[in-house]
């Protein structure tokens, strides 16, 4: 009964929200250097049956589909100073904060995963691009689609001691990222992106360990003094089983992604966030688990940039999960 109200709830929600997606004509590289083609949700909820919000899981799944849905409440995520007659300059909320659902599928079939990403943002605020020019711009969108992810994985051998000491993983992962979404919101890149990772994961008693190391290959575009484009991609996470039967678990994962491109200020820009969650397996079901968390952004780019804590990094963010997925 889970599994299939899950399912239909996913079906009727993208149903629902399908034809609010449209085709945009949008500049990337305007004259006013304030683009648009910038995909202001950075956490890529992870397909198939996984402990953690953003990294997949690196060990056997068992075959068969899986449903699951991400919930996030993100303030901030792009953030510019303009100049002002205030000595601190103006703050420009060009995305204030955003409700964001991404909708997941997944199919294990032997050692090969596969997965889809759907995200939407139900409801956003902020000034925009224009905003920046103009104090009287009509604000952002109040919703938008952004770019659908396909991503494909392969376990890759392990020494068997390995596995059976520590419950070791590993996994050659590639995600696709379709630029269909809303470039005029914030919403997509405006190109494809490609971003390969090595997944890794140890299990040792209620102790589980997961991490991710790989890059994101996007086309560059420009926020005013920074440039947004390709970076390298890290994460780690650990998540413990504090009740028997994973009826309650708690958990942390991080992220950190420096930036591939160099900018005009010689700074140094890193997305960077970390969050924390408690996660349930609440029915007699294994397959069906509940995760709730929150976390901030890590200020680790350069003390003289505007984006301190990395554009697309929020200054705080709230996360639900439902999955459905062994």
């Amino acid at each position: 009964m889970t599994r299939s109200a899950l399912a239909g709830a996913l079906v009727a929600t993208l149903l629902f929200i399908a034809p609010q997606a449209r085709a945009t004509d949008v500049d990337c590289d305007p004259a006013s250097g304030i683009s648009t083609c910038i995909d202001s949700e950075n956490l890529w909820f992870a397909p198939g049956a996984t402990r953690f919000f953003g990294i997949p899981r690196a060990g056997s799944s068992a075959p068969g589909f899986g449903y699951g849905m991400g919930l996030s409440y993100m303030s901030r995520p792009i953030l510019l100073k303009a100049q002002s007659s205030d000595p601190e300059g103006r703050e420009i909320n060009v995305v204030r904060d955003a409700l964001t659902a991404t909708y997941l599928w997944s199919y294990v079939a032997g050692d090969l995963d596969l997965g889809l990403a759907a995200p939407v943002t139900l409801h956003q605020r902020g000034s925009g691009a224009e905003g920046v020019t103009s104090q009287s711009a009509p604000p952002i969108g109040s919703s938008a689609v952004h770019d659908p992810r396909i991503s494909a994985g392969y376990a890759l051998p392990v020494p068997d001691a390995w596995r059976t000491a520590g419950g070791f993983g590993a996994r050659a992962n590639l995600t696709l990222s379709v630029p269909v979404g809303d470039a005029d919101r914030y919403a997509s890149s405006g190109a494809f992106r490609v971003a390969p990772e090595l997944l890794l994961g140890a299990e040792v008693g209620r102790l589980h360990l997961a991490g991710a190391v790989g890059a994101r290959i996007a086309r560059t575009a420009r926020l005013a003094s920074a440039r947004i484009g390709a970076t390298l991609h890290s994460a780690l996470g650990f998540s413990v089983d504090l009740l028997d039967d994973e009826l309650l678990g708690f958990g942390a994962e991080a992220y950190v992604d420096p930036t591939l491109v160099s900018q005009p200020d010689g700074s140094t820009l890193i997305v960077s966030e970390w969050l924390a969650s408690l996660r349930s397996v609440p029915t007699a079901d294994p397959a069906f688990a509940l995760a709730l968390g929150g976390g901030t952004a890590i200020p680790l780019s350069s003390r003289g940039s505007d984006q301190f804590a990395g554009v697309t990094a929020p200054e705080y963010r709230f996360v639900l999960s439902a999955r459905y997925a062994r």
